[in-house]
Parts: C-alpha cells; structure tokens; sequence
C-alpha cells in the first residue's frame, strides 16, 4: 500500500478517481491510501470493475436495468482476524417494496424475489472470488444487479439488501449467521433520472434482525444510461 500525493484538495472522498492512485490500484479514503494487494484481474487499468467480464453474475446495462455505479464499503462485515478476516465477501439480495426495513424478520431468504448476486470486490482472494476490506472504493462498469418486472409492485420500487456470508447461514442454523450490511428502498423513477446514492446502515444479529445508525456501506445506483465519470 501507498499514501496518496495527489488528491489532498478533493472535498469528497467518494469523489476520487484514477488520477488518485497509481493505475490499478484501489482508494482507501479514511485510511488517505491506495491498495495494489490482489487487485482483480476484472479490474481494469483506470480502477473500473468490468461487468462484462463477470457474466452471468451481472446482467448487461439496459433501459430497465439497475446497476451498480459506484460502491463504497465502509465496513465489510468481517472484521480482521484470522480465519476469516480480513476480506469479506458480499451478495446482493432483491426483496418487493413490502419488506420492513426497520426490523428484518427471520426467513428473509425465502422473501427475496431474485437469486442472490454476488457484489463483487476488488481483490481476487482465490479462484473466482473477487473480495472486499474494510474501507475501500470500487466503481463499476456494465455491472447490472436487477431487470425490474414489466408490471406489478416490483416494477417501480424494489428493496435492495446487502450481506457478508458467513457460512451462508441466513438465520444462524449452523452456529454462525450471514452479517446484513444494510436494506433500502430504490425507486426506479429516481434512478431512472440519474445516479441516486444510497446509504445502507448495518443490521444486527437479533431475531429480528435491527436498523442501526451506522452506515455500514454507500452505493451509487441507476436505472438505464450512464454512470458519471469521477470528479477530480
């Protein structure tokens, strides 16, 4: 890892891009550096995630399909001990507008209403595993998480759900429990006119599950056309 030179003047940290690291490598902004350690092979020179390059696992951009623009994790869930720390690895789950977002009854699993995807992460830990540290900005390319339904609730409004696997145990059934890093509202009309950023604020392990305060992720999504280019 390196300290950044060149960025100091940027208000906001999410705002970083190329020019603020080396090609390649990956902004760490409450930690002021740039992360080269394992850097995805799907990661291109500028820092850009290629979704193209992660089929079928994201879907190509179309006019009703929501992709991801920009993801910064806070917190991945996983903490930095050994065995499992410090890298985590993060899925996306879509639930109807219905699901309560202020307490997440167990079961959540059978109310999704698309198979999970994974969120891929800039470092590739092993095999076809494309992890995430705590602290870390990724922006994506082509990386498409939902095609909405053509009519029905979850055509307009969807709730979007982000969680760390642990042991993949939704509700702790072998000792361990899957750690949720947040749930939103997207509405697609909004996303639809331009890049919306959401905060996801971390869940706790009770039964049910409970919002907290802590912002545990942010993520810039949006319907059909582009995402932004960085500000610099």
């Amino acid at each position: 890892m390196e300290e950044r030179t060149d960025c100091a003047g940027v208000a906001n940290p999410l705002d970083f891009g190329p020019e603020c690291c080396d090609p390649g490598t990956i902004v760490q902004p409450q930690q002021d550096r740039c992360n080269a350690d394992e850097v995805s092979p799907r990661v291109d020179a500028s820092g850009v995630y290629q979704g193209d390059q992660d089929r079928p696992n994201s879907l190509a951009v179309g006019s009703d399909v929501l992709q991801l623009c920009v993801v910064y994790v806070i917190d991945n869930g996983e903490g930095d001990d050994w065995p499992h720390g410090p890298h985590g690895n993060l899925y996306i789950d879509i639930f109807s507008p219905e699901e309560p977002l202020g307490a997440s009854e167990d079961g959540a699993d059978g109310r999704r209403i698309r198979e999970p995807r994974v969120l891929r992460g800039p470092h590739n830990t092993h095999d076809d595993t494309d992890e995430w540290l705590d602290d870390e900005v990724l922006r994506y390319r082509e990386f498409g998480v939902l095609q909405f339904d053509a009519d029905g609730p979850a055509s307009a409004q969807v709730v979007l759900r982000v969680w760390e696997s642990d042991s993949q145990s939704e509700d702790g059934s072998w000792g361990r429990r899957n750690d949720v890093m947040g749930m939103e509202l997207i509405d697609r009309a909004a996303t639809e006119a331009g890049p919306v950023w959401v905060d996801l604020h971390k869940y706790s392990n009770d039964h049910p599950r409970i919002r907290s305060e802590e912002v545990a992720m942010r993520v810039l999504v949006r319907t059909g056309g582009a995402c932004p280019e960085p500000e610099v």
